[in-house]
């Protein structure tokens, strides 16, 4: 099974954050509602996998895009009161960036919803309301370009023509995988 991105990085979120709290001086308040906000995202993005229906689904997306959008300007709030530094500052807000970005993807996915017919049914001939295109095959970067970087230009691309994505991305180095602990994984032509 394709590795599930959307609840890896809002994992790291609410992870980052919860460690980020630990070690700042900040006011108490602050510090309680950018916890709140960024494990917020984790706990929808993670109940939205197990919801009842689509409706349900797109109701933990848009709860959870929302609360990433609050971390955001939680950050913004201690980068201004200078609680953190610039670097820090942007690792935190370009981690809540692509989690908003693949979250407006679901949301626009599942708007647009998919086939409804039951299954085993006899398929119903029409024209065609959506059209997808699968991917197959690399894109070569610069080394120095991380996963991140590729992944936030990809889908800023995707989304100034108004489509959507939804998959994911694997990093490959020197014909292997990355490990999500950034060891060299299987070789790629073991998959």
């Amino acid at each position: 099974m394709a590795p599930n991105y959307l609840l890896i990085n809002s994992e790291q979120l609410a992870t980052d954050t919860e460690l980020l709290c630990q070690r700042i001086h900040a006011p108490t308040n602050t510090l309680f509602q950018i916890r709140k906000s960024s494990s917020s995202v984790y706990a929808n993005i993670r109940e939205a996998n197990y919801g009842q229906s689509k409706a349900d689904m797109l109701s933990k997306f848009e709860i959870a895009l929302k609360e990433c959008n609050e971390t955001e300007g939680w950050l913004q709030l201690l980068f201004n009161t200078k609680a953190i530094d610039e670097a820090t500052f942007k690792k935190h807000r370009n981690l809540c960036g692509r989690i908003r970005r693949m979250l407006i993807s679901s949301c626009k996915t599942l708007k647009e919803g998919r086939s409804t017919a039951a299954p085993n049914s006899a398929p119903v001939i029409s024209p065609p309301s959506r059209k997808e295109i699968e991917l197959h095959g690399c894109v070569e970067v610069p080394p120095d370009t991380t996963l991140d970087d590729f992944t936030d230009a990809f889908l800023s691309w995707v989304e100034s023509k108004d489509w959507s994505f939804g998959g994911g991305f694997r990093e490959i180095v020197d014909d292997h995988y990355v490990n999500r602990d950034g060891s060299p994984g299987k070789h790629v032509s073991e998959e």
